[in-house]
């Protein structure tokens, strides 16, 4: 596949390899062409979800290490085998997270319950989190 510098990017190239209308694309992957606009053209720095990565892994059979980092690898997963996909993402998705969190926690002015979620969230079990995810995922794509 073409080397692409951003994840929009790259799904941008996936929508236009595939000969879909970015409201055709959106409904494959069952998610609203405004979310589809702001990831390709990276507005309000919009990254997509684990969902959606999935959905798009599988149903256009691309690379996830493609799709993630705009590379090949001798064990990419090209939509074969979701529970892999899924257990990659989540871990990218937790070190982007704890990353990010650490980078910019000092900066952060956070309130008593929006450091008790923070905290809650990290108790959490695999799959509980993960439910969490889709749920804040639901709520932001009103």
């Amino acid at each position: 596949m073409t080397k692409a510098t951003t994840i929009g990017h790259r799904i941008k190239i996936i929508r236009e390899n595939s000969n879909l209308s970015q409201e055709g694309f959106a409904k494959r992957i069952n998610i609203s062409t405004d979310k589809l606009s702001d990831w390709e053209n990276e507005n309000n720095e919009s990254i997509p979800a684990a969902k959606p990565l999935f959905a798009i892994i599988n149903e256009f059979s691309v690379s996830s290490d493609w799709l993630l980092y705009g590379e090949e690898s001798n064990d990419s997963i090209k939509g074969e085998n979701l529970t892999s996909i899924h257990l990659k993402l989540m871990g990218l998705l937790k070190d982007i997270q704890e990353e990010d969190f650490a980078k910019e926690s000092p900066d952060y002015n956070l309130s008593k319950t929006e450091q008790y979620l923070i905290d809650s969230f990290r108790d959490l079990e695999f799959e509980e989190k993960e439910d969490i995810l889709k749920i804040i995922d639901e709520k932001l794509d009103k």
